[in-house]
Formats: C-alpha cells, structure tokens, sequence
C-alpha cells in the first residue's frame, strides 16, 4: 500500500478537502428548487451562486489549512483530511495565497450578480468571505470559541439558501427561508467530527434536542458527520468515544453547573469544553445574556 502524500495539483485538490463540497452545493440546490415553477428567465444566475459557494467552501478550507498551520494547531498529531501547512507539505504562504484566490473568484462570480441583481449582494458577499476568514483566522477566530456550527447555519444554510433563491426571483421567498433552516441544521454532527479528529480526545458527548434531525442530517448529507478518515466507524454518532443524548442541552447544563460554570455537585463529571447551540435571547435564562 502507497502512503506516500500527494503531490502537484493532487496535493492542491487534497487540501481543498473535496468531501466537504457538498456543504455548498445542497443549499445552492435548495435554493434553485424553491425557484422552480416561478417565472425565472435567467437561470445562469444559479450556476454562478453555486460557483460562489463553492469558492467560499474551498477559501475557507485553505484559510483554515493556513490559520491552523501557522498557529500550530495543526501538527503531526493531527487526524482526519490532509492538512497542507501542518504536515510541511505546502509553505504556508502559498496556502494563503490559495485562500485569497479563492474568495477572490467568489467575488469576481459575485459581483457579476450584484450587477444584475442589486448592491446588497455586495454587503452579503463581502460579510462571508470576513467570516470565513475569521473563523480560525485573525487574532480573536470565532471557531475556537465554539461558535462554528453558528457560522455553517447562518452562511451555508440561511445566506446560501435564500440567497440563491433571491438572486433567481430578486425576491426573499418564505418557502426558501424555512427551508434554509433545515439546510443550516443539517450540520449536526460536523462539530463532533471536529472534535474527534483529535486523537488526545478521549470522549465527547453531544447533547441534541431532536433525534430525528440528526438521522436527516446522517442520510442526507452523510459526509458532514464521515468519521471514517480517521476511525474505523463511519458516523461520528457511532463512534466509541461520542455519547450521544437526546434532551435538552440546556437544561442538561443547568441540571449539572451553576452561572458561573461551578460543578453543582461532586457526581458531575468534567468536562474540558461545552459547546451548546446559540440560546434565544429573549429568553429569561441568565446564561442567554452571558
């Protein structure tokens, strides 16, 4: 068996992570769907919303790969898709320079639709590529605060979605809104598999209020929960180390810590990292306002 790493235009299409493309073209295609049977003359302006995903999807993967690597994150511990700049196989500037070059053809396709479209794409355009770039970038990345699964519902569910729709019907569509909230949902997991890449994890435990989300998610798009890289298990819902509970995370948590994160009793096992879903802030729950 050849382990030897890729090399050439290989090794560029490895650290492009192909398995996570499909996380920009299910909304692209959502949203185009929504569409169907609406009075739409130019459906060009699908194929170039599905260009930008795509090259926001690749930018981000090759900022990551970058932002990681130059901050030691990644290292030769690390598991899971190649990883350019940790595994020395790639400078890191190049890898940068990938990145660039990527959000750089996003708003190239872009721009031509805010020409036909309208100027706010501008703002939209410009919002994801800063936040795929600070998600692990810059000096405060939101990734490692554990706001990532908020970035993939609000940009790879709501904006891909409904923006697809828009830039067909010029027209925010209720159908392609509600819609993009099963999109951004249908991440759960992908956190999960982050945190299982990591070899030195010895359990992790995921606390999702709707089961059957979590089995749409699996069978529809599989590859955003595929912990077969790295173990022998495919889902990551299945994996030795993952305890998985169906309840609520909140109440879980307040069941167990008190508001300033203190075990509420000597039974509550610990924790390194708790990751919950954004809570709604009008909600009269302490923790929302933190």
């Amino acid at each position: 068996m050849n382990d030897a790493p890729p090399t050439g235009r290989a090794l560029w299409i490895a650290g492009a992570r192909p398995r996570t493309l499909p996380a920009a073209v299910v909304p692209v295609a959502v949203g185009a769907a929504c569409a169907v049977g609406e009075s739409v003359d130019a459906w060009w302006r699908a194929i170039f919303a599905l260009i930008v995903a795509l090259a926001l999807q690749v930018g981000v993967n090759y900022a990551n790969d970058y932002s990681d690597g130059v901050r030691g994150t990644d290292d030769e511990r690390r598991v899971g898709p190649l990883r350019l700049v940790g595994s020395g196989l790639a400078p890191a500037a190049s890898v940068k320079r990938a990145a660039q070059i990527s959000f750089a053809t996003a708003g190239v396709f872009g721009g031509v639709l805010a020409l036909v479209v309208g100027p706010e794409l501008l703002v939209v355009g410009a919002l994801s590529i800063i936040a795929g770039w600070t998600y692990t970038g810059g000096p405060k990345p939101y990734g490692y605060l554990g706001l990532g699964e908020i970035f993939v519902f609000v940009f790879f569910g709501v904006v891909a979605t409904v923006g697809t729709t828009y830039v067909l019907l010029e027209e925010v569509q209720t159908l392609s809104l509600v819609a993009s909230v099963a999109v951004g949902y249908g991440g759960e997991g992908a956190t999960l598999r982050e945190v299982l890449k990591h070899k030195t994890v010895e359990q992790a435990t995921m606390i999702e209020i709707d089961e059957v989300m979590v089995n749409v998610s699996h069978q529809y798009l599989p590859s955003w929960s595929d912990c077969s890289a790295f173990t022998d298990t495919e889902w990551c819902v299945e994996e030795p180390r993952a305890d998985v509970r169906y309840e609520d995370a909140l109440a879980w948590f307040i069941d167990r810590f008190d508001e300033d994160g203190s075990k509420r009793n000597e039974g509550t096992e610990p924790f390194d990292v708790i990751i919950m879903d954004a809570l709604d802030p009008q909600d009269n729950i302490p923790f929302a306002e933190a």
